[in-house]
């Protein structure tokens, strides 16, 4: 009985997750142009790498819900951005150091 109800209550709260995930995902789609497309590539992409490696379900989902969020740090950087119609030259080496720093991590 207890074991069920706990059961119960992950389904519910993964399910609230997942709600919560995909409003900000529609948000910053909103923002930018193409950032929901993007954002949910990479995390189909994601879970189709767990599957084949041989992953359990829980952690494709997991893969896919990490896709959905890879750039959540960089929203609030990537926003400051757009609303500039030319980036200085301080802030043009910042983000490549950023986008440096992601690819080799």
């Amino acid at each position: 009985m207890l074991e069920s109800r706990i059961s119960e209550e992950n389904t519910r709260l993964e399910n609230m997750s997942m709600k919560v995930m995909n409003t900000m995902v529609r948000a910053l789609g909103a923002k930018i142009q193409g950032e929901e497309e993007h954002l949910r590539q990479v995390a189909e992409y994601a879970r189709q790498i767990a599957h084949y490696k041989g992953l359990e379900e829980k952690m494709c989902s997991n893969a896919y819900s990490a896709g959905l969020l890879h750039e959540i740090g960089m929203v609030e950087y990537r926003m400051r951005l757009s609303k500039r119609r030319s980036l200085q030259k301080r802030n043009m080496l910042y983000l490549r150091l950023m986008l440096t720093r992601v690819m080799q991590s």
